[in-house]
């Protein structure tokens, strides 16, 4: 061939090769807008919206540099905001089959391992979720999600009892990671290990290298209201009381709050409050936000999303995305099938099991999210339920007054006399957990606080004057701050 013809054919291979450079060009341009526009539909809260761009990026280009993101993307979505963790372990799992060197890799297997710890918080469960966090350190040990997944490997250690290997996990976070907002999660963890471990002050440090570091994030919001809890209980100076009264309360939009059964406190800090006439939820100025129908409610709560549950006498109210829904509740016993009619407390897991306490049958039936009975999870005549984060439960018994501290499957991990040292339970009427698993429990016009293995830290009986004479219900804030429903007074009383 000549020189010409061969400069020939070189410029017509270029000629038929143009179109082919500028056609995928021209798809990778398209699915990165596709893309940048499902984000900005998902800043906006317009989720639908995002979703469908992400999957035309994940399903119509997937070959473009951005369908490992647009995946990733549906995963975090159906996690975060959908709270689907069966629908985001589907998708992450299919994001690292399919792009297993990509960039979003990393992050897919920790939405992986979140959707399995959300799925089953047995030790089978989070020994498989763990498998997917240590993954990220092996595989990708150059990428920014090795933070992340060692903070949430360390939460499993915590959660399972090696807190030697959690907290040195943590340290490695804060030591590599320490401009980031997982250093301070990873802090926030280290915390709650140090007073586990009986070291109040070192835990008070963690959490103030967050605040010192993070003086306007979340983190720090949370860090401080924390240390606001180990003050109290811990470091305040001998003689000083754990609490004071606030000079605030709350009395609802008719001046007085009648026949109060039960409060709980939202995600956002608003009342509800259940009585004879139904439920209803306050803002900070004591106005109405929020009502619902109840018959004879026994206990109301609310999950981590701020769906409410209310617990009536014959029928259980569950809050989802359909409404409230009214569940009549059969439980099995050696006698048989029983419905229950005699309904005086519950409440649910994180899982979103129910834990329903009958006390004509005298058992405490575990439910699963659509009233299906599972297993008798405890015995006794119970007037109240607690759960606390890592699902670790508190029953009080009418009969004995006494506290029954169990685990998720029922196994009892401790139990609290109505009489011990330091302490005496007259007639405890309420339950309920801090960020640390402490155990307060209201009794008439004491409350008496307990560390999660049931030894007595303190008790706070406030003066004549600012004090409750017959209280009835009880509700804390991210800052362990009292609210307490006087029946003598009709009215909720803080105490910070």
């Amino acid at each position: 061939m000549t020189l010409n013809r061969q400069l020939c054919a070189c410029v017509l291979a270029v000629a038929l090769s143009a179109p082919t450079l500028g056609a995928q060009a021209n798809v990778e341009e398209q699915a990165r807008r596709q893309y940048e526009s499902g984000l900005e539909f998902y800043r906006s809260g317009r989720y639908a919206e995002a979703l469908k761009d992400f999957q035309t990026v994940a399903e119509g280009y997937a070959t473009s540099t951005v369908a490992d993101d647009a995946m990733l993307a549906i995963a975090q979505y159906h996690l975060e905001v959908a709270h689907d963790p069966i629908a985001a372990r589907t998708a992450s799992e299919t994001l690292v089959k399919r792009y297993a060197t990509g960039d979003a890799a990393p992050m897919g297997y920790i939405i992986a391992g979140r959707a399995t710890m959300a799925l089953d918080p047995s030790p089978a469960g989070l020994d498989s979720a763990l498998a997917s966090f240590d993954r990220v350190p092996r595989l990708f040990p150059r990428s920014e999600a090795v933070g992340p997944a060692l903070v949430y490997a360390a939460e499993i250690d915590r959660r399972v009892g090696r807190s030697g290997e959690a907290l040195d996990k943590l340290r490695r976070v804060t030591q590599n990671y320490a401009r980031s907002t997982w250093a301070a999660r990873a802090s926030l963890i280290e915390s709650s290990l140090l007073l586990a471990d009986n070291e109040p002050r070192e835990a008070m440090r963690a959490l103030q290298r967050v605040v010192r570091r993070y003086g306007s994030g979340e983190e720090a919001t949370t860090a401080r209201a924390w240390n606001t809890t180990l003050y109290r209980l811990y470091i305040r100076p001998p003689g000083q009381p754990p609490y004071v009264a606030s000079g605030r309360s709350v009395t609802g939009p008719g001046g007085r709050l009648r026949d109060v059964e039960s409060i709980a406190l939202d995600p956002d800090g608003r009342l509800a409050v259940a009585s004879r006439t139904g439920v209803i939820v306050l803002d900070e100025k004591g106005a109405i936000v929020r009502q619902a129908p109840a018959t004879e409610p026994r206990q109301v709560s609310f999950d981590v999303r701020g769906r409410l549950l209310v617990v009536q006498k014959a029928v259980v109210g569950r809050e989802s995305e359909k409404g409230l829904q009214r569940l009549a509740l059969t439980a099995i016993s050696s006698a048989g099938p029983k419905l229950l009619q005699e309904i005086s407390a519950g409440t649910r897991l994180s899982t979103g099991e129910l834990l329903v306490a009958d006390r004509e049958a005298r058992i405490v039936g575990r439910f699963d999210a659509t009233g299906k009975f599972l297993n008798n999870f405890a015995t006794g005549r119970i007037t109240r339920v607690a759960v606390a984060d890592n699902d670790e439960v508190a029953l009080l018994d009418a009969d004995s007054k006494g506290i029954t501290l169990a685990d998720r499957t029922g196994k009892v991990l401790a139990r609290i006399p109505p009489k011990g040292t330091g302490y005496s339970l007259e007639a405890p009427t309420d339950l309920a957990f801090d960020m640390f698993q402490h155990l307060y429990v209201l009794d008439r016009t004491q409350v008496v606080v307990f560390t999660p293995g049931g030894k007595l830290v303190t008790t706070f009986t406030p003066d004549a004057q600012s004090g409750f004479r017959s209280g009835m219900a009880m509700a804390l804030d991210s800052a362990s701050r009292l609210y307490i429903y006087d029946d003598s007074q009709s009215r909720v009383l803080i105490y910070q």
